[in-house]
């Protein structure tokens, strides 16, 4: 709720009646996981401007100490105007409350979880770029860049092996895309960019005029 950023779901309320707790926040009508499973591929510049959106909100929470850590596309909501919102904090990790985690607890969604999550590591920003990656991978090519028949196997594969080409699955995808995606996606944290901030630099570089 302290997070106040047009790429952030407003909170209006937390609160209690009763036995129950509630909270209450902004109407979207729409998800990205259902334009992904709608639409298959995505027309590159709408991919483009979804990751962008969706970075400037992390890189809001990452300024306030908050981590998503279950960064996905059903937490991503999607406005009446094309919007795009990160929500679903449930399992976020930040500086004032990190006591109530515990590394070596694997939490998170495997298909879109970065490898130091899946060992059960500590988790910062750079697992949420990882994560968005992901995404983008499947915005691009309709298809997740990790699948298999148990969650354990995808887990393998996201420590293990690296992800299709995006290219060899759908060719105009631009180098420069290509390269953005593939450093999001790095196996070791370090190689990968380090902040929100710079990974929707290097992704609107990588597609020119996405933006006025």
């Amino acid at each position: 709720g302290q997070i106040d950023h047009p790429n952030v779901v407003k909170v209006f309320e937390v609160g209690r009646d009763g036995d129950h707790y509630f909270m209450s926040m902004e109407y979207l009508p729409q998800s990205l996981n259902r334009i992904i499973e709608t639409g298959g591929q995505i027309d590159i510049n709408t991919v483009v401007e979804f990751g962008l959106q969706v970075s400037e909100g992390l890189a809001a929470a990452h300024d306030h100490g908050v981590v998503h850590r279950d960064l996905k596309p059903q937490n991503i909501l999607i406005g009446s105007l094309g919007e795009a919102k990160v929500t679903d904090f449930g399992i976020a990790r930040g500086e004032e409350f990190s006591s109530m985690t515990a590394t070596g607890m694997v939490m998170g969604t495997p298909h879109y979880m970065a490898p130091e999550q899946s060992r059960g590591e500590d988790a910062d920003a750079r697992s949420d770029i990882y994560s968005l990656g992901c995404m983008l991978y499947q915005m691009l090519t309709g298809n997740l860049p990790f699948e298999g028949d148990t969650p354990l196997s995808v887990i393998r594969q996201q420590i293990e092996d690296d992800a299709p080409r995006l290219r060899g699955v759908r060719k105009e995808i631009p180098r420069r895309l290509e390269a953005v995606v593939r450093k999001a996606m790095e196996k070791d944290p370090r190689r990968r960019f380090q902040t929100s901030s710079e990974f929707a630099t290097a992704l609107q570089a990588a597609v020119p005029g996405t933006r006025s």
